[in-house]
């Protein structure tokens, strides 16, 4: 568990709605999109995921590029100048590990460090390698709720 920040410049900002087990062949799509217009993606992806509906979830995905870019209200893709969250609990999970168990984890060491966290939707760090995928989820923290803050 770490103390951390996002803070990430030139940021697509999308939402996708869709079953979660599309959503990943969706992105795949915008991010060809943006190589098709010659603006590159950096770095990894981040994401925030709430479950809609029965089998919904809507991602609000944060796409790192190379350079500013203009809204294309069309494809829904708005643009921010940059991603700032902090302070943040972070911890690393590989694909295919409990996400939810990783939740919780954070959620206990914030309580037993009496850490506030704020009420919001969990921050996703997604990083592809050769083997797969590696998350890193952040949560952040209510600093307004912290004594001397």
């Amino acid at each position: 568990m770490e103390l951390d920040i996002l803070f990430i410049p030139y940021c697509a900002k999308v939402e996708i709605v869709t079953k979660e087990e599309e959503w990943y062949d969706e992105l795949i799509s915008i991010k060809e999109f943006f190589i098709s217009e010659d603006v590159y993606t950096m770095g990894p992806v981040i994401f925030t995921k709430e479950v809609v509906g029965l089998e919904g979830v809507k991602y609000i995905v944060y796409i790192p590029l190379n350079a500013p870019i203009e809204p294309i209200p069309e494809l829904g893709i708005e643009y921010q100048p940059l991603l700032e969250v902090y302070p943040t609990l972070s911890h690393k999970c590989l694909d295919g590990e409990d996400i939810e168990a990783m939740y919780q984890s954070i959620e206990e060491y914030a309580l037993t460090n009496n850490i506030q966290l704020a009420e919001r939707d969990y921050y996703h760090v997604m990083l592809e390698y050769a083997g797969g995928l590696v998350f890193e989820i952040h949560a952040e923290i209510d600093v307004d709720g912290v004594e001397g803050a």
